[in-house]
C-alpha cells in the first residue's frame, strides 16, 4: 500500500524534515551584560574573528570594548542558548527597509560549546522566526558552504548566486536567500 507518512508526501527524506531537527528547545536573547562572561571566555579563544576588538584586552578593557561596540552597532545582537542553558552562538542581524520590503542580513559566530546539531537547530530555528517578517539575505565565504547547503536542504533558504573577489582577490562568496514567509 502507498505510504501516507508526512515524508513520503513533501518527497524529502526523512532526515531532512524540520519537525525533526526542531525537537529540542533552543532561544536566542539580546545580548546584555549577563553575557559578558561568555564574550570574554569566546574572545580568549579568538572566537570573535569578525569584532573589531584589540588583542590583549584585561577584563575591565574588555568589557568597555564591548559596550561601546554595542552601542555603536546599527543593528541587534543575540546569544544563541542551548536547551542546557548555555551559550552556544553569537548572531548579528542588520535590518533595512528597501521598496517597502524589509530585509534581514544574519551573521552567526559559533561557540566551541555548541555541537553541529545544536548550531543547526538554533539557526534553523531562527532563521525560521526570522523570515516570517523580512526577506533573509546571507552572504557566505567558502568554508561555510556546507553549512548552509545543508540548511537548504531543510527548504529554509535558497542558494541564488556567487561574488568572486568580495573579500579579497581569489575567494567566493555565496548568496543564500530566504525560501517563503
Amino acid at each position: 500500500p502507498p505510504s501516507t507518512s508526512r515524508a513520503a508526501r513533501s518527497g524529502k527524506p526523512e532526515s531532512f524534515r524540520r519537525i525533526r531537527a526542531l525537537k529540542r528547545a533552543c532561544r536566542w536573547e539580546p545580548v546584555g551584560d549577563a553575557h559578558l562572561r561568555y564574550l570574554w571566555r569566546a574572545y580568549k579563544r579568538d572566537e570573535l574573528p569578525d569584532f573589531p576588538l584589540p588583542p590583549d584586552l584585561d577584563p575591565t578593557q574588555f568589557q568597555a570594548a564591548v559596550v561601546a561596540l554595542l552601542a555603536g552597532f546599527r543593528g541587534e545582537m543575540f546569544v544563541f542558548i542551548n536547551h542546557h542553558e548555555e551559550p552556544i552562538g553569537l548572531v548579528s542581524v542588520q535590518r533595512e527597509t528597501i521598496y517597502d520590503r524589509g530585509r534581514a542580513f544574519p551573521h552567526a559566530l559559533w561557540f566551541q560549546e555548541g555541537k553541529p546539531r545544536q548550531r543547526l537547530e538554533c539557526a534553523l530555528r531562527f532563521l525560521l522566526n526570522l523570515k516570517k517578517t523580512h526577506l533573509v539575505i546571507i552572504e557566505a565565504k567558502q568554508p561555510y558552504w556546507p553549512f548552509f547547503e545543508h540548511i537548504c536542504k531543510y527548504g529554509v533558504l535558497r542558494r541564488v548566486g556567487t561574488i568572486r573577489d568580495a573579500y579579497g582577490a581569489g575567494g567566493r562568496t555565496a548568496i543564500y536567500q530566504g525560501v517563503g514567509k
